[in-house]
């Protein structure tokens, strides 16, 4: 079986917390449960959590970064009995959170390359997410898109990725953004993605790859990588 999203949900914290994040439809006992979160105009350290996943890694971009938005990610590995909501914490006095949860069949269990991310320091409209190396030639890419924005945006869903959820509306999702994944055919390095907004602002993106079933050996647990437009521009360039 290669390696899929199943199903996913989302949930945007705006008034209240924890709120219930619905356990993707059809989850199986041993699925993967991925977490993706978003958080911008933060005036402490992220404090989103989800109850029962674990983060790996670090958060993208520093914090407190002010609006400048960042992407962290939490797993768990389904029971045989994951009932129907998780509770996603944030402490919405300190910033704006987005949740997106997958249930990722046909995998090994592990995140196989930590989170990489990419930053703009500047205003702009191309989100750009950084390549990525996998181990396995099979492996599923998800990719991750957050913005500061103050009201509707639309987003286009990279080239080759299919989208997971998405984030754009002005009086309930507060924080902006989008997932998408691919499932790749070669262990070679991803290239990087791209994401066009309609709005204009501080972003930031990240990269990460899911093990299949018959995988190698996973990479150990790493920082965040961080990676500014201005290092991905110079990239482009040579």
């Amino acid at each position: 079986m290669a390696v899929a999203v199943r199903s996913s949900s989302k949930v945007a914290l705006t008034t209240t917390s924890p709120l219930n994040l619905p356990v993707p439809a059809g989850t199986t006992a041993g699925d993967f449960m991925v977490c993706v979160i978003f958080a911008e105009n933060l005036t402490v350290a992220p404090t989103a959590s989800v109850t029962g996943f674990t983060q790996v890694g670090g958060w993208v971009a520093t914090a407190p970064a002010g609006s400048q938005p960042v992407m962290g990610i939490f797993t768990k590995t389904a029971g045989g009995s994951e009932g129907t909501n998780y509770s996603a914490i944030g402490n919405i006095s300190t910033g704006s959170y987005a949740y997106v949860c997958m249930a990722i069949s046909g995998s090994a269990g592990v995140i196989e390359v930590p989170l990489t991310g990419s930053t703009a320091t500047t205003a702009a409209t191309s989100l750009v997410a950084p390549t990525v190396t996998p181990t396995n030639a099979a492996s599923l890419l998800v990719c991750g898109f957050t913005q500061d924005s103050g009201g509707a945006v639309t987003y286009s869903t990279p080239a080759s990725m299919t989208l997971v959820q998405s984030f754009t509306t002005a009086t309930t999702e507060y924080c902006r953004g989008l997932v998408a994944s691919q499932v790749l055919t070669s262990a070679a390095a991803t290239g990087t993605r791209t994401s066009t907004s309609s709005f204009n602002s501080l972003w930031s993106a990240g990269s990460f790859t899911i093990a299949p079933a018959t995988a190698g050996a996973a990479r150990l647990p790493q920082p965040v990588t961080n990676i500014n437009q201005a290092t991905l521009n110079r990239a482009a360039y040579f």
